[in-house]
């Protein structure tokens, strides 16, 4: 496990507690628009289109958009590019410091899937592609069930693992939260509260 990895995990697992601090001298909370926020700027990013650009450009910030219109259409939508990535772009085999997912969420669901169903594998190579699709249905389901959530009962920071950023000029760059500040975005929120690094 690299530093880079290891400041991720600890920031994700260890976020909450920081954040219920009063005062934390290391991080500085800030309210930023979120016409502010730029996506990662990291090489898988890049290859996907969004490096480094307005959120707007991040493939799932679509896909919510779609869904207040036609929700079977966008997940139908957003599981066929969670499928592209993993499998025909390998995202599975990229670190995430590079902007993949290898041992991501999505790579552990698959995972997980497997070992339900009897079937230990160390590898996607090796996985049932009926399993895989029940792994991408299961990320599908979680990221609209948080869509959901935000639309009917508002974004409460304290509920969710906080979103780091990287300040650069008047542009603030995510470390994580994509898919929380595309959500907001959609939701016509104007702001969220980071963690500035």
């Amino acid at each position: 496990m690299d530093i880079l990895y290891l400041g991720k995990w600890a920031r994700h697992h260890l976020g909450a507690w920081l954040f219920a601090l009063p005062w934390n001298p290391l991080i500085r909370l800030r309210s930023v628009p979120i016409e502010a926020l730029r996506c990662q700027e990291l090489p898988f990013s890049e290859q996907l289109g969004f490096s480094g650009k307005p959120i707007h450009y991040f493939p799932p910030y679509g896909f919510y958009a779609m869904a207040l219109t036609d929700p079977q259409k966008a997940r139908s939508a957003f599981a066929e590019w969670l499928r592209m990535c993993l499998i025909d772009l390998e995202a599975w085999k990229i670190p995430q410091r590079e902007g993949g997912w290898q041992n991501g969420s999505l790579v552990r669901t698959v995972y997980a899937v497997h070992r339900e169903h009897g079937r230990v594998i160390t590898s996607l190579e090796q996985a049932e592609p009926a399993w895989i699709d029940e792994a991408i249905a299961r990320r599908v389901a979680y990221y609209f069930e948080l869509f959901d959530s935000i639309r009917e009962n508002g974004f409460k920071k304290n509920q969710y693992p906080p979103i780091y950023c990287r300040a650069r000029r008047d542009l603030f760059y995510l470390d994580n939260g994509h898919h929380r500040v595309s959500v907001l975005a959609v939701l016509d929120y104007s702001t969220v509260v980071v963690r500035v690094l």
